[in-house]
């Protein structure tokens, strides 16, 4: 009995004679292989469909249709199609086998048949088919292969043609056989075509030196793999030299010999430059570092530990980095009162973490530190985030902070010196107007009281005496009232400049006596809605603004004719603003208010309180206001 076929082969047999088909399918299950049996063409079509055979015996005289016609509805179906059919027939003629094969049989057997030729034929249809398996299981392997190495080949000259670096391929002697956009790009020329056509010997046109490419040739030689070569000059199309780095392998053919070299190229002339700039720039930053005068301290990481600090940084407090391995110890060194050290470091945490949410540098802080001899120096310091690395910088200011004490001191020894002639200016102002206005009384009312009398007098005798014509009379008449007049001017003057003021009274009493007195004198009415509203100013910063109050009254009734006066205090923005306005002339220019000697003492007043004294047209009148600082 011949072995069976490997994993158990299954065959249809498809006879309508119960006999046949018995024998034929206890032939082949006792030689191993699976048989499945049946009797009509559509049974073998659907049986196919659902469990596909290796092969199928096939009758041709069959009940409902014959062989050919189901031989041909197996192979018009794709599934069917590469299944092997060998037809079983007592059909012996030629025309019979010849519409066999056509139908798609591989083979005929006629009946009766011999059974191990009929085994052996079936076994080799099977092996036929195994092998055409085969052989399309290994096509598709080979157009799967060929596919990948397509796609491979593709990636390569996708990479060749765009890759940012040069990529060449030489001959042995120098010739260039093949290079990339972006060596045509970094030599200059147009296209990589136009980079070979005028490139016959890389030696002797591309190499600014034409002993290196022999060099890098004896390293290829030595070398299996790929050699690297630094900084190698090369000459672009319009002469200009460049520096690239070199990284070439040799493509050697099965004897071992050189069939071309490949190179790949970087530019890295930029590179050298910006490189150079940057050492450049270093060395001009460690020199500005190490000479001026700027303080430099740098340390790192959530420990803080100390990386640098400059010679300034030495200079100035005595300590080298050794002493300061971390911030906290210079902290310690520095500010050794620990309240002081405190008050301190919350404040520049506060300045740091701003400093790290706008990315800047911190605000400069004042500090002042204690130095490794003892002494104290003041100091400017800020503080630039970067990475985790903190640099603070400081710069001394104590010789400035010394000058500008000195500056201080000088101007409070001429301000109080310039307030004190301001002060003795305006008392002897008022001693002086005291002396004018005792004058006044003594001598120009009195004279002026005689005049007005002695003209009424002789107009009451001429008119009795008849000396003395009418026209005559009314003159000295107009005469004695125009003398009486001024005489009370000239009283009420006196009063006003020769006023005494009572004494151990509030301010605000004391003002409303003022504005009384002043009421009296010129008939105007002040309106003082003041309550609570002034502060408490010393007696001299009150003597100065009831001064300036008065002497706006006194204007306001002289020149504006006013009848009505207000007086208002307000408290706005940490200043007292005190407004003084009237129902006087409002056609007065201001600058008439600012002409006059009492107008020059009220500004003087004004800058002796720190105030700031100002006129300016109202609806009615001039509004005089003057505006004080709360601490004055």
């Amino acid at each position: 009995m011949k072995d069976p076929l490997p994993e158990a082969p299954q065959i249809m047999i498809v006879e309508d004679s119960p006999e046949t088909r018995e024998l034929l399918a206890q032939v082949f299950s006792l030689r191993g292989f699976k048989v499945c049996p049946v009797s009509s063409g559509a049974l073998a079509l659907q049986t196919a469909l659902q469990t596909p055979p290796d092969l199928i015996l096939l009758d041709i005289d069959l009940p409902d249709m014959n062989g050919y016609e189901v031989c041909e509805r197996l192979k018009a179906n794709d599934l069917l199609r590469p299944i092997p059919v060998i037809f079983i027939s007592g059909l012996d003629g030629e025309l019979d086998k010849v519409r066999a094969f056509g139908a798609g049989g591989v083979d005929y057997v006629t009946k009766p048949f011999n059974v191990g030729e009929l085994e052996a034929r079936v076994r080799t249809h099977l092996t036929l088919r195994d092998q055409a398996r085969r052989l399309q299981l290994e096509l598709a392997e080979r157009q799967r292969a060929e596919a990948v190495l397509r796609a491979k080949e593709q990636q390569i000259r996708d990479v060749f043609e765009h890759a940012p670096v040069g990529i060449f391929h030489s001959s042995p002697g120098g010739r260039l056989l093949e290079a990339n956009p972006a060596l045509a790009l970094m030599l200059g020329y147009a296209s990589p075509e136009e980079l070979i056509a005028a490139t016959a010997d890389m030696t002797t046109q591309i190499y600014a030196d034409p002993t290196v490419r022999p060099k890098i040739m004896v390293a290829l030689q030595e070398n299996a793999g790929w050699v690297h070569r630094d900084a190698v000059v090369w000459r672009r199309k319009d002469g200009r030299l460049i520096t690239v780095d070199m990284t070439g392998r040799k493509v050697c053919d099965d004897a071992g010999a050189i069939v071309y070299l490949e190179g790949l190229i970087v530019d890295i002339t930029d590179r050298l430059r910006a490189e150079a700039a940057l050492r450049e720039s270093e060395k001009l930053f460690r020199t500005l570092v190490e000479f001026l005068p700027l303080i430099i301290y740098v340390c790192d990481g959530p420990e803080e530990k100390s990386q640098y600090v400059n010679p300034a940084f030495t200079r100035l407090t005595g300590y080298t980095l050794a002493d300061v391995p971390i911030a906290k110890a210079w902290w310690e060194l520095a500010y050794p009162d620990p309240a002081y050290r405190e008050e301190l470091r919350l404040e520049w945490l506060a300045r740091e973490q701003r400093a790290r949410e706008v990315g800047i540098y911190s605000d400069p802080m004042e500090t002042t530190i204690t130095c490794k001899d003892g002494s104290e120096k003041q100091i400017l310091a800020g503080y630039i985030p970067l990475a985790e690395k903190k640099y603070i910088f400081a710069i001394d200011i104590t010789e400035r902070k010394q000058a500008e004490a000195a500056l201080a001191r000088v101007l409070a020894q001429r301000t109080e010196e310039w307030q004190q002639a301001t002060t003795d200016a305006l008392s002897a102002s008022e001693e002086e107007a005291r002396r004018i206005g005792h004058q006044l009384h003594e001598t120009l009312c009195q004279d002026l009281i005689g005049i007005s009398r002695q003209a009424e007098a002789v107009a009451l005798a001429g008119v009795e005496t008849e000396r003395v014509s009418d026209a005559m009379a009314d003159r000295l008449q107009r005469l004695a009232s125009l003398a009486a007049a001024a005489a009370r001017e000239a009283r009420g003057l006196s009063h006003l400049l020769t006023i005494s003021e009572p004494l151990d009274v509030s301010l605000e009493e004391l003002l409303r006596w003022h504005v009384r007195q002043l009421e009296g004198i010129y008939g105007f009415r002040c309106e003082l809605p003041l309550g609570e509203t002034l502060p408490a100013w010393s007696p001299e910063q009150g003597m100065h603004i009831i001064r300036i109050i008065r002497e706006a009254l006194v204007n306001a009734a002289r020149h504006a004719h006013a009848r009505r006066v207000w007086l208002d205090c307000l408290q706005e923005k940490g200043q007292t603003v005190l407004s003084i306005s009237s129902d006087g002339d409002s056609a007065l220019d201001p600058e008439t208010w600012k002409s006059g000697l009492g107008m020059r003492q009220m500004r003087m007043r004004a800058a002796l309180l720190g105030a700031t004294l100002t006129f300016r047209p109202g609806p009615q009148g001039v509004v005089v206001q003057l505006v004080l600082p709360q601490d004055s």
